[in-house]
């Protein structure tokens, strides 16, 4: 009988070591957004003046993300206008623009995210006029280094009394 004891006993410690050694800790995954991102925006633009005017062209755009949330951005916007609206012989109406950003992923492993911007900057055409804007997006990262995103932005010219719609689709590369 004890020959069977130590028998089955041996069997069972040895079961208990055989095989690899289980590593109880997993891979963290990595959240798509970051504190410290730096990105890099190339788009196409649709502005909407009324329901008459409508103008199409693009530009680049550049934001810096302070904290995983809160991030500062700078955009250039080309719209080709019509040549009797421009105010020069010149028929590119430059949007430049100046935005504080918020963005609030959705989820923790999401790689989407909605962002709200409020900011001011100009428009020139011949003359400078300046602006003040606000918007929101929806942006999709693939990989986390590239993404794309849509975007909405009312703009307001308080010197002609005027305001416009720009909506915007574009690529993010992120550093």
């Amino acid at each position: 009988m004890k020959k069977l004891l130590t028998t089955l006993l041996s069997l069972a410690a040895v079961t208990a070591y055989a095989g690899d050694a289980v590593d109880p800790k997993c891979p963290v995954a990595q959240p798509c957004y970051l504190a410290g991102e730096l990105q890099v925006d190339l788009f196409g633009s649709a502005t909407l003046v009324d329901a008459d005017d409508d103008f199409y062209g693009g530009g680049v755009g550049i934001n810096y993300f302070i904290t995983q949330y809160i991030g500062v951005g700078a955009s250039w916007n080309l719209i080709d206008l019509d040549s009797e609206l421009a105010s020069s012989s010149d028929t590119v109406l430059h949007d430049v623009s100046f935005d504080l950003i918020v963005r609030a992923p959705l989820g923790e492993e999401s790689c989407t995210a909605v962002y709200g911007l409020v900011g001011g900057g100009f428009i020139t055409n011949g003359s400078t006029l300046g602006t003040i804007d606000f918007g929101v997006g929806l942006e999709h990262r693939y990989g986390g280094a590239f993404g794309v995103f849509v975007e909405a932005r009312q703009k307001y010219v308080p010197a002609a009394d005027i305001d416009f719609s720009s909506f915007r689709v574009g690529a993010r590369v992120v550093f």
